[in-house]
């Protein structure tokens, strides 16, 4: 008999839980191994060991081997029993064919050019007249006028296609990993019916969609995006222009719904909690948990980390101590049995092998890493752990490395503590009280801005992240098999829970950084200053053009939008103060979708004065729908004509010289306005005014001191109104249509500026001298 004080290798209580992580394991490689198009046979080989075990009497590990063997199998069956087979009763074996189809919206739908891609799961499918019966799910994408939202029964007609597979990605195994193996595009649409969806997830959904407005409404494009992506979740392309310098610092990873989010909101509700008992306490951060899932879109990632953080608050509530690779193991198990399907989606194999590395490597990081103050440390040492571990995966889906990702994950993930408690507070309070969610903003803004600032300076540095690596799967498979070997020698001996350590503080007392409050809002009354002089920003919208100007009395102009919303969205959030949401007025200079199209949905977040165009009878959808949105927004419209003036205050107006009379049978009217900004005068033309009589916008005999060019533009026509109008600076249409040379021979002192995105142009209020 040993004696009391002797330690076994595997206390009793812990044996069982490790047999089924064990067997959970063997489930997951069997339904890896039926992906791959393994044969089932192969545990067969695994009964060698089961004759070994018995006959060296180890029973215990040979009904270990029984049981891994039948879950192997077991999982292997499932795949194959669940794997998509294109056949008659697949919506996806119709493609190429026009279709009628009554189905749900089963999903949130995501901007997608002009338009938004919906997911839609079919009830009925009618080809050629004629009911088949088939199941599926379609992706819808849809440029209309209605808005469509999760459980709306739609009645769709048009043409079912395979989707397109860009350079470059497999959006087609993307899509099948959703379980989406057809498209329509532009499909004849009628609304049947609302809340034909599951009312939990519509409740979900709506609260969702409540938050991320009132987000939009308070914050500049990028900030929301950011605050979404941070709360909320958000695909990683929601980032915008913050998309690249993310990925190349290391921490695309923010927008994601990981586990140390989960954290933060369990610390968060039980802190609040803890007056009540120690037993009833974890409840009500394990709803608090549930309902975040649900509300952050359920993703993969997300539900992982739900999943782990339920499985230890039943554990506590049982006495009881819970074993992270235990949870793992079988949160794992239960989610890809559920949809086997999430064996290819990256975001699911990111956090299972980022939490893995974690539990396994973070202690032996921080060793390495004792020189470092315990925050810095710890985040730190977790980056590297999931980093090591997931590696293969970020070069097979962002085809780099971020060399820079460890310290600025070091730096920056504390910051996440702050951002999520008061912006979620700000969100929260924002939707039933906007005013007030509008105040709460200047303490949020410079928390997201020092995040999105240091995150763009870390990216520019030159070592920051590695060029595109080739990746292949032997080594990958090479990789991770060395990786398991070192996790034997540097795993600690005994894995209970996995403690955050100092980043638990930030769950603990996240309404602490309340204090900085005021500081906070110094900083953003002081970023929000209106500036000394009068502002031009002329940017590059998607192939068109969209000027910008403040002036210092705050007033905003915005003159033509370009195509896609959210680029021009970015763009006059960047330049404008984070709290205004107002504009002077819209001016439009041609009334088609490459100056309209790009102000939808412009209302809804500002609020516009005035807006001016060369009116017609609706030239296009597009023009048409904007007018709409105005009508609706109480917008006054107005048609410019010569002779308008738009009075700015302080001693700034536009003037509108061009057309000289409405003409609404003729959409290509030219159009011409002149902006006078102290002394400094500017001219912006349609391609229409260009084609015209040049001396026709010839004035007062004020110098011209800029002259902007349309996108577009005849180089022929553009050289000569430039040599007419002598201006002392031309900005270039950012497109390349107009060269330099076109222009030619300019006027002496006259300079060219190549717009392009990102250019701005400030003009003081000290005259200058004319071109010769």
């Amino acid at each position: 008999m040993p004696p009391a004080n002797a330690a076994s290798p595997v206390s009793p209580p812990m044996r069982y839980p490790l047999a089924l992580a064990y067997v959970c394991v063997a489930l997951i490689a069997g339904l890896w191994s039926a992906s791959l198009g393994a044969p089932l046979w192969l545990p067969v080989l695994g009964l060698a060991g089961v004759a070994w075990g018995w006959r060296r009497k180890k029973r215990g590990l040979a009904l270990l081997v029984v049981g891994c063997l039948a879950a192997f199998g077991l999982g292997g069956w499932h795949y194959q029993s669940t794997a998509y087979h294109d056949g008659p009763g697949q919506v996806g074996y119709y493609v190429w064919h026009r279709a009628q189809i009554t189905g749900v919206v089963d999903g949130e739908g995501q901007t997608a050019g002009l338009g938004e891609n919906l997911p839609v799961a079919v009830e009925q499918l009618v080809i050629n007249g004629r009911a088949v019966s088939a199941k599926g799910r379609v992706l819808v994408h849809y440029t209309g006028s209605q808005t469509l939202e999760y459980g709306d029964r739609l009645t769709l007609q048009g043409l079912l296609e395979p989707p397109y597979n860009p350079p470059g990605f497999d959006y087609r195994a993307y899509l099948a990993g959703q379980g989406i193996h057809a498209v329509m595009s532009f499909p004849s649409l009628t609304l049947d019916a609302h809340g034909a969806g599951n009312p939990i997830q519509a409740i979900a959904y709506g609260l969702r969609e409540a938050l991320r407005k009132a987000i939009l409404s308070m914050l500049p494009h990028d900030m929301a995006a950011l605050l979404i992506g941070i709360l909320l979740g958000a695909p990683t392309r929601s980032l915008g222009t913050l998309t690249a310098p993310f990925i190349r610092a290391g921490l695309i990873h923010v927008v994601a719904i990981s586990g140390l989010k989960v954290a933060l909101v369990a610390g968060t509700v039980s802190r609040l909690c803890w007056r009540l008992p120690a037993r009833v306490r974890p409840f009500p951060a394990l709803g608090a948990v549930g309902l975040y899932t649900l509300v952050s879109g359920a993703t993969p990632s997300g539900l992982r980390a739900a999943l782990m953080w339920g499985l230890a608050v039943i554990a506590l509530s049982l006495g009881r101590r819970s074993d992270v690779w235990v949870s793992l193991a079988l949160v794992a198990a239960a989610m890809l049995w559920w949809n086997p399907l999430l064996l290819h989606d990256v975001g699911f194999q990111l956090s299972v092998t980022g939490t893995a590395g974690i539990v396994a490597f973070t202690l032996f990081f921080e060793r390495r890493l004792h020189l470092l103050p315990p925050l810095l440390r710890e985040s730190t040492a977790v980056t590297l752990a999931a980093q090591v571990a997931t590696l293969p995966l970020t070069m097979a889906g962002f085809g780099q490395i971020s060399l820079i990702g460890p310290l600025a994950n070091g730096l920056l993930l504390p910051l996440l503590g702050p951002i999520m408690a008061l912006g979620g507070l700000t969100a929260l309070v924002a939707v039933p009280l906007p005013a007030v969610g509008h105040l709460l903003a200047y303490a949020l803004y410079p928390w997201l801005a020092l995040f999105s600032g240091l995150t763009q300076l870390l990216a520019a540095l030159p070592f920051a992240a590695t060029p595109p690596l080739p990746l292949s799967t032997w080594v990958a498979g090479a990789y991770y098999a060395g990786l398991l070997i070192l996790s034997r020698r540097l795993a600690p001996s005994s894995v209970t829970q996995l403690s955050l350590g100092p980043l638990a503080a930030l769950a603990r007392w996240p309404m602490r950084f309340l204090a900085a409050g005021l500081l906070a809002i110094s900083v953003s009354l002081f970023i929000a200053r209106p500036p000394a002089q009068a502002t031009i920003w002329l940017e590059g919208v998607g192939g068109d053009q969209a000027l910008l100007m403040q002036t210092p009395s705050g007033q905003a102009v915005l003159l033509d939008g370009g195509q896609n919303p959210a680029l021009l969205q970015a763009i006059v959030g960047a330049h404008l103060p984070f709290w205004q949401r107002n504009l002077t007025a819209v001016l439009v200079s041609q009334p088609d979708s490459h100056h309209v199209g790009g102000l939808a949905g412009l209302s809804t977040l500002y609020q516009i004065g005035e807006e001016f165009d060369p009116g017609s009878i609706y030239p296009s959808i597009t023009y048409a729908r904007w007018h709409g949105v105005l009508r609706d927004a109480g917008v006054q419209e107005r048609h410019t004509r010569i002779g308008m003036r738009l009075d700015l205050g302080a001693g700034d107006w536009i003037d509108v010289l061009a057309p000289d009379t409405v003409n609404l049978d003729d959409p290509s009217a030219p159009v011409a306005y002149r902006l006078h900004l102290g002394h400094q005068t500017v001219l912006v033309v349609n391609r229409q005014a260009v084609d015209g009589d040049p001396t026709m916008l010839q004035t007062d005999g004020r110098c011209l001191d800029s002259l902007v060019l349309p996108d577009r533009s005849d180089p022929i026509n553009a050289g000569t109104l430039v040599r007419t109008l002598k201006p002392r600076l031309v900005a270039l249409p950012q497109d390349g249509s107009v060269s330099a040379a076109d222009l030619a021979p300019l006027p002496k002192g006259t300079r060219t500026w190549l717009a392009g995105e990102g250019a701005e142009l400030a003009l003081s209020s000290q005259a200058g001298a004319c071109g010769a």
